[in-house]
């Protein structure tokens, strides 16, 4: 009995030393607090801390790192915890992250086929600059396209009295406009003609007497070695004003080039002007900038009334505009068939603004807008049977080898109302016009 009790005794030792570790770390609430009320301070994969009104106690799965409190000392909780010792628990491990097996996709394209702005290598269209940024300049934007035509019922028709320009209209009284119609048709079938027959370039001779070894219209005399006549000539910029013009206006995307200078000494545009030899004449016959490497001619002014050379000796205005422009070219030593656009600037012809007038109609666009036609519409040969393109084109077709048997394609118009200007121009311009070339 004796050893019964002995054993019995060492028993309820035990078992009340076990009994302080099976209250270590429970918090003790009043009868007030809810544990709802309790709001986790800080949470991990392994413990949670909280904030009760007895201080901060943890809820852990590792007992072996519950905190002791004051009561720990008593001496049931000393000799049970000296009797049964503490296991070591090692460490889990936390756990590696998970990584994806594949990267995420990007975003996926959008439907739609090329070309038409709304799927993938589409050219879409360009969005609007965010609020405080630069719009995009001309250098950065797509070819125009013309803006859909009113609607009949709103539509009002531009009188034929009205302007597209400013101050007096020059030239004859406009002729019909089937007349300029068939007369561009016409001009546009007879330089055709010549590409496909190869025929060679018209000469450039410098005296009466090599011109006699030609037949009418095969030869004319070199303007710069003309004694009729004296030219004078100037180097430009990008700043000059009506280079200014041209860049404000129109897009290298439509123009097939963009207005640049990288080496100034051989490639400034070259300004041209063409006077008469007679001294009671005071103002030029002729007037151009001509491009070295050869992607434009800008057709200034022309005034045929300062003419005084012999019937015989005369150079044609457009045969004038073309040797300046092979001359201008020779600083380069580049050939000349490059030429990609011929500028038209302050147009005062009755006629011109007669088609312009009549083509905005047909498209029912008011004059503050800038159009486009192509080859092969009535409103393209109508321009290309006016008188500003008429003498020129005889002159394209005497060189079409020069200017690398160019064709034109269409012709972009500017009235005065929808042009873009500023104070450095000077003079207001006229309407302005630059018909675009395409390979044959």
């Amino acid at each position: 009995m004796r050893i019964a009790s002995t054993r019995q005794a060492v028993l309820l030792c035990a078992f009340l030393g076990c009994l302080p570790r099976l209250s270590f770390g429970l918090p003790t609430f009043d009868d007030t607090t809810s544990i709802n009320a309790i709001t986790p301070l800080h949470k991990d994969e392994r413990s949670v801390w909280y904030d009760i009104s007895s201080g901060v106690v943890q809820n852990t799965q590792r007992d072996h790192d519950w905190p002791f409190t004051s009561d720990d000392d008593d001496d049931i909780a000393i000799a049970a915890r000296g009797w049964f010792p503490k296991p070591e628990v090692p460490e889990v491990p936390h756990a590696p992250p998970i990584v994806p097996e594949h990267p995420f996709p990007g975003p996926a394209p959008r439907p739609g086929p090329a070309g038409s702005g709304t799927g993938t290598g589409a050219s879409e269209p360009a969005r609007p600059p965010p609020p405080g940024a630069d719009p995009p300049s001309e250098e950065q934007l797509p070819p125009r396209q013309n803006p859909e035509p009113e609607s009949q019922d709103k539509w009002t028709p531009i009188p034929s009295t009205a302007a597209p320009g400013i101050s007096a209209k020059l030239g004859g009284p406009p002729r019909p406009m089937d007349d300029y119609q068939r007369d561009g048709r016409n001009q546009m079938a007879m330089y055709q003609n010549t590409i496909k027959q190869n025929t060679p370039d018209t000469a450039v001779v410098e005296d009466k007497a090599q011109l006699a070894n030609h037949g009418p219209q095969k030869a004319f005399l070199d303007v710069t070695r003309n004694e009729n006549y004296y030219i004078t000539g100037q180097q430009l910029g990008l700043a000059d004003p009506y280079i200014k013009l041209l860049m404000a206006n129109f897009r290298p995307s439509e123009l097939g080039f963009s207005f640049e200078i990288k080496d100034p000494k051989r490639e400034a545009y070259q300004l041209r002007a063409v006077w008469s030899a007679d001294a009671n004449v005071k103002n030029f016959i002729n007037r151009g900038t001509y491009d070295p490497l050869g992607n434009f001619i800008m057709y200034q002014d022309a005034f045929r009334t300062n003419e005084r050379a012999p019937a015989d000796e005369r150079v044609p205005l457009g045969e004038m505009g073309l040797q300046l422009y092979q001359q201008a070219l020779s600083t380069t030593q580049r050939t000349t068939g490059n030429l990609k656009a011929a500028f038209l600037m302050n147009i005062q012809n009755k006629g011109f603004w007669a088609i312009t007038i009549q083509n905005y109609n047909d498209l029912r666009t008011p004059l503050d807008k800038v159009l486009t036609f192509k080859s092969g519409t009535p409103q393209f040969e109508r321009y290309m049977g006016s008188d500003n393109l008429k003498s020129k084109f005889y002159a394209f077709a005497n060189h079409h080898w020069a200017i690398g048997n160019k064709i034109p394609d269409q012709i972009i118009v500017v009235p005065k109302q929808a042009m873009k200007t500023d104070a450095t121009i000077g003079q207001s311009p006229q309407l302005i016009a630059v018909v675009i070339f395409r390979d044959a």
